[in-house]
């Protein structure tokens, strides 16, 4: 660990990365933010428009050879877009895929491990932004987008020691963590209703044991470190 700074490890969700602004807004306030700090994304709402183009609609069909290529795409062409808003505002961002260097890697029992992420962590803290698209090789030579839950969990647990924390970005929503864009008053995990709009919110309950997750808005990354925000308990 290079010093106690935070390292913060932020999830793009689909919902705010299918807003045409956000990227833009969020480089702005990502450029204003002192800490290292890794990205990581799955395929947003471009996969799911792409499959929909294609006529790919049901289970089964979202599992074939060409599925998955349409899947594998958009994850790979969001990741330049993403990488290269951020290079447009001066950010020295790199674009990593979790089947780089075997850094997602999953088990016979369908578990995301890590692999060496401290090449990761170096970059961040050097003041790289390294921004991961979830991608995995699977067993029939094909890449695919694992659930994101299963790749934030296994990031998080590899960045474990270099004192992560888990980022998320809320909406304006019913529990109330946000109020006119400021966040108000703690919220305890198990008081947030089940239909909190802070997407893929579950994938993050299995991480809450060894890694905070906080709750936050773009805008508040702008400073040092630790972003103010509400953690999940």
């Amino acid at each position: 660990m290079e010093g106690n700074e935070p390292l913060l490890l932020i999830y793009l969700d689909a919902y705010h990365l299918g807003d045409p602004l956000f990227l833009r807004s969020f480089a702005q306030d990502l450029k204003e933010h002192v800490g290292p700090v890794i990205l990581v994304h799955g395929s947003g709402e471009e996969a799911e428009r792409a499959l929909e183009a294609n006529g790919l609609l049901s289970d089964a069909e979202r599992q074939s050879p060409e599925a998955l290529r349409i899947v594998e795409r958009a994850v790979r062409d969001l990741n330049r877009r993403i990488v290269h808003e951020l290079n447009e505002a001066a950010i020295a961002a790199v674009g990593i895929l979790g089947t780089d260097r075997g850094l997602l890697q999953q088990n016979s029992s369908g578990k995301l491990l890590t692999r060496n992420v401290n090449w990761i962590a170096d970059l961040s803290f050097k003041r790289g932004v390294p921004v991961i698209g979830s991608l995995v090789s699977g067993s029939d030579s094909c890449d695919h987008e694992p659930p994101i839950g299963g790749t934030v969990r296994a990031l998080s647990d590899g960045l474990e020691p270099f004192n992560c924390t888990c980022i998320l970005f809320a909406t304006n929503n019913k529990a109330g963590l946000l109020a006119d864009g400021k966040l108000i008053a703690q919220a305890a995990w198990k008081e947030l209703p089940d239909d909190v709009p802070i997407p893929e919110i579950e994938a993050f309950r299995p991480t809450l044991e060894t890694v905070r997750v906080r709750v936050t808005s773009s805008r508040a990354l702008r400073g040092t470190g630790l972003p103010a925000g509400t953690d999940l308990v």
